[in-house]
């Protein structure tokens, strides 16, 4: 078998590697968003009966990495509501506490919220202290709530009718939007990275005088949408004018491929 020479490209440097029918490989170890590698392999080829030959066939290949982003607007929120009592024995505390978080679900789901979107996500009960620090003046009980809205514009509406009802004692901790289904957004992501590193494919591929042939592999590394959060601990209040504005904006889905092509 005759000796071979593979090359490989990276980043515009050749280098030049004396080999006996071997394959080579060399990753871009680079820390730029876009990784590319093109790399040739030296293999024998096969005669039309099926023996093999020592005529190299130089397979060359470019990898490159590509990235999509779909923006979309956020269909549900999820929202924290709490109350927090203050009495001067902690099993008052724990009765009001509990009388009023009653009340919050009930204002929830007459909203329309269902049971199954309501889930405790804290109960609390601790001293406090008068200005000594050692003398206990009485006991706050919380009990916070996880809640999910499906039907976004009515967050701010829902609010306002939970301070309406309970009062100074119910909490907002913070609200997070989202999108219900994903499925489509995604899809779209991913033709957009597709598209982006077959872009990146003929650009390297034109400077370096070949073409992009067949598609050979497509790996994704995706991460997951991230909700837009915003945290808030202000006690609900309503003026009886307007409801609490709550505004969802918009979110990206994004998508990350490695696509390796075949160079022609």
């Amino acid at each position: 078998m005759k000796n071979g020479w593979i090359a490989t490209v990276v980043g515009g440097a050749a280098i030049g590697v004396l080999a006996v029918g071997a394959v080579a490989m060399i990753n871009n170890t680079s820390s730029t968003p876009h990784d590319t590698t093109v790399s040739a392999v030296s293999s024998p080829t096969t005669s039309p009966g099926g023996t093999s030959t020592d005529a190299g066939v130089v397979k060359r290949s470019i990898t490159v990495s590509g990235h999509g982003k779909v923006t979309i607007k956020p269909d549900t929120a999820t929202l924290s509501l709490g109350i927090s009592v203050t009495a001067g024995k902690a099993n008052d505390a724990l009765r009001q506490a509990a009388t009023k978080a009653d009340t919050l679900v009930k204002v929830l789901t007459s909203a329309g919220v269902s049971k199954d979107d309501i889930q405790t996500s804290g109960l609390y009960l601790y001293p406090q202290y008068a200005g000594d620090g050692r003398t206990i003046s009485g006991y706050n009980a919380s009990n916070t709530m996880t809640v999910t809205i499906r039907k976004i514009a009515d967050t701010g509406t829902i609010i306002d009718a939970a301070g309406a009802l309970i009062g100074n004692e119910v909490t907002v901790g913070g609200i997070s939007f989202s999108l219900a289904n994903t499925d489509a957004a995604m899809a779209d992501a991913r033709k957009a990275a597709v598209a982006d590193a077959k872009l990146r494919a003929d650009q390297y591929a034109g400077a370096a005088q070949a073409s992009v042939g067949q598609v050979l592999t497509i790996s994704e590394v995706s991460s997951p949408t991230t909700p837009i959060y915003y945290q808030s601990g202000d006690k609900a209040t309503s003026g009886g004018v307007a409801p609490t504005p709550v505004l969802p904006g918009t979110q990206d889905v994004t998508v990350d491929v490695t696509v390796v092509f075949e160079l022609k």
